[in-house]
């Protein structure tokens, strides 16, 4: 048995053929996650977290989190080069993006931008996300891209603000 993501069977043929995985730009591929891919993205995950929420202590933050917050969630991910720079992970139920990390070097290069238009394009329903407060480059990102505050809240990590992507 094949595991599942994405609410579909892996494919046992190379991500290149698969019908889901695009190329936006250049070289860059954006293709659902596999199984194999999962211990860079749990570093990538735990270097950005660890940067970018600076106001929060960096040992808050494991590597293990990744298994945990990404589960029965589908998972894309962005490779330049063979590497891996970025991923979105997306609860399908509710077209709820829970995480978009890009690598820091990675950054300003149009692959969360690309990453984000593909989530919206392949997941049914108008998505939706949450992003603290405290991470005015985020907000900026999302508000620069179209996307909409319709709440706010307040979560572990600090109050957030909920945004609907662009119609």
């Amino acid at each position: 048995m094949r595991p599942q993501f994405c609410g579909l069977r892996v494919p046992a043929r190379p991500a290149e053929t698969v019908p889901s995985a695009r190329r936006p730009r250049g070289d860059l591929l954006i293709r659902r996650a596999e199984l194999s891919d999962f211990p860079a993205l749990a570093d990538l995950y735990l270097a950005v977290r660890r940067s970018t929420f600076a106001w929060l202590p960096a040992s808050l933050f494991q590597r293990e989190d990744f298994f945990r917050d990404t589960q029965g969630e589908c998972v894309w991910v962005a490779v330049h080069d063979r590497r891996i720079i970025g991923f979105a992970s997306v609860y399908l139920e509710s077209a709820f993006l829970h995480s978009l990390y890009i690598a820091e070097d990675a950054q300003g290069s149009g692959i969360g931008s690309s990453l984000l238009d593909h989530v919206i394009h392949t997941t049914p329903g108008r998505v939706t996300l949450k992003c603290l407060t405290f991470n005015r480059a985020a907000q900026a990102f999302y508000a620069a891209r179209g996307w909409s505050v319709i709440g706010s809240g307040e979560s572990a990590h600090g109050p957030y603000l909920t945004f609907e992507a662009p119609i």
